[in-house]
């Protein structure tokens, strides 16, 4: 199992945007509140401005876009800013920006909502770039939520018997006629399962530095990250529960609720 927490972007541009639906909204906790291109069919790409961290950035996840094919580049940055009143020299510029590792490249699924987790080829500490170049035909880009941070690893995935169900947040009211009164609203996903965490790291990591800090906000989690299923990555609250049964492994109750 994998978790990213915190994230590290601070900004975001675009190369492209619909004014009602501005390349800010892919920083904020709402899936469904988007970031949108403003031409159908075109490619468009999302930069984002990564912080340093002690730990390393080593994760990217996005969610709800309708990309059929995610392109994933991180830079290094080599830019400088002049002071006013100075200039370069014909032929110089101010600095470029150039890969670290190799650029990724993802086919997602098509079906209008799909879902990304992209590891880094090694931790990044200090300040860099995130190039994310979406593509999809015949309509208009959209992305959902992107983060990236600092990546906490659990060895194990959640132990068989994971389950995984829907929660119904639509409104049911009785008449008294019998029938009833259905207000669809949002259905999301629900996970609940045991992972065996190694305590003295894993399973305080998961308790001090996640979830403790975090409270109730989404993170992005791979809860099965050993079999690259796009369908275990959630972007949902976290709740735990640790049984200290055995001298150094702690059976772990998890909890996740998905954020739509």
């Amino acid at each position: 199992m994998k978790l990213i927490y915190p994230s590290n972007i601070i900004s975001v541009s675009a190369t492209a945007e619909d004014a009602n639906y501005p390349a800010d909204n892919v920083l904020n906790e709402h899936p469904k509140k988007l970031w949108k291109g403003d031409t159908v069919g075109s490619t468009e790409t999302i930069t984002c401005e990564v912080s340093g961290s002690a730990k390393g950035t080593n994760g990217v996840a996005i969610f709800n876009t309708n990309a059929k094919t995610i392109t994933v580049s991180v830079l290094n940055l080599f830019l400088y800013t002049l002071e006013t009143g100075w200039s370069l020299e014909t032929g110089w510029s101010a600095g470029t920006s150039s890969p670290i590792g190799t650029t990724q490249i993802f086919d997602v699924d098509p079906e209008g909502n799909a879902t990304l987790w992209a590891d880094y080829e090694e931790p990044v500490y200090v300040a860099h770039q995130l190039e994310l170049t979406f593509a999809v035909e015949n309509a208009i880009i959209h992305v959902g939520v992107v983060v990236a941070g600092d990546r906490y690893d659990v060895a194990a995935d959640a132990a068989y018997g994971l389950q995984e169900g829907l929660v119904d947040y639509s409104i049911v009211k009785k008449l008294s006629n019998g029938a009833d009164y259905i207000r669809d609203r949002d259905i999301v996903r629900k996970f609940s399962g045991i992972v065996n965490t190694i305590r003295s790291t894993e399973f305080y990591d998961l308790l001090i530095d996640v979830a403790k800090r975090n409270g109730q906000h989404p993170i992005a989690i791979n809860v099965a990250h050993k079999n690259n299923d796009p369908k275990m990555v959630v972007y949902g609250s976290l709740n735990l529960v640790g049984e200290h049964r055995y001298k150094t492994i702690t059976p772990t109750k998890l909890e996740i609720l998905e954020v739509v």
